[in-house]
């Protein structure tokens, strides 16, 4: 595992930020950022404009950030599993591409239907 610790804080998975090893599931939990940014125009607790609060947030809180209000199950369910906060509880990229949240989106992107 590596121990570096690069990166815009509010993409950092919590064992990131700890510097306890992470691997490829702490890019599942950047994904999700990335996600949460497409869909509010904003990274997670982007309320906290203070970087060291803010890391200081993310490695110790218990909770991962709450989905926004506003989106599909689909999206919220795909969310809840990403934002794991132990990395061994997050799904791997493969069983991330098969839930609905993606599949939808592989459906519209290549043209096929999404009923």
């Amino acid at each position: 595992p590596l121990r570096s610790l690069l990166g815009t804080p509010q993409f950092m998975a919590p064992e990131v930020i700890r510097q306890t090893g992470h691997g490829r599931k702490a890019d599942i939990w950047s994904v999700g950022c990335t996600v949460v940014q497409m869909l509010t125009g904003a990274p997670p607790w982007d309320e906290i404009s203070n970087k060291i609060t803010l890391m200081f947030h993310i490695a110790s809180s218990k909770q991962p950030p709450s989905p926004p209000e506003n989106i599909s199950e689909d999206a919220k369910e795909f969310l809840r599993r990403v934002f794991q906060i132990e990395p061994r509880d997050r799904p791997s990229c493969q069983d991330v591409l098969r839930m609905p949240f993606c599949i939808d989106r592989q459906k519209s992107s290549t043209g096929g239907s999404t009923a």
